[in-house]
């Protein structure tokens, strides 16, 4: 009875691991990766530029062709300048940064 039981148990195991042709949820995600281009830009600007502060600054997605422009608003009554970032929709990278005056 013992080695029906192990041999049932290997049985369902092994048939596992080749439904849908060996891929297990975790090797592939369930759809392709979203590139949240504010969360990257948000990011970018927290490594390279610390010493903008954008916390009171609404993000502004402007959509190209092959890119994401993120740029900021300003609240209301406050003057200056705000970064803008690029990010390509190919890659997910930032390809240019500038900021405004």
């Amino acid at each position: 009875m013992r080695s029906v039981l192990k041999c049932s148990i290997v049985a369902i195991i092994a048939s596992g691991m080749f439904v849908g042709n060996g891929a297990f949820a975790d090797d592939t995600p369930a759809r392709p990766l979203k590139c949240e281009a504010v969360k990257v830009a948000e990011r970018y600007l927290a490594e390279h530029f610390p010493g903008i502060d954008n916390s009171r600054a609404k993000p502004v997605l402007r959509r190209t062709d092959d890119s994401w422009q993120v740029g900021y608003e300003l609240p209301p009554g406050y003057i200056g300048g705000t970064p803008t970032v690029t990010i390509s929709k190919a890659t997910c990278e930032v390809t240019k940064v500038y900021l405004t005056q």
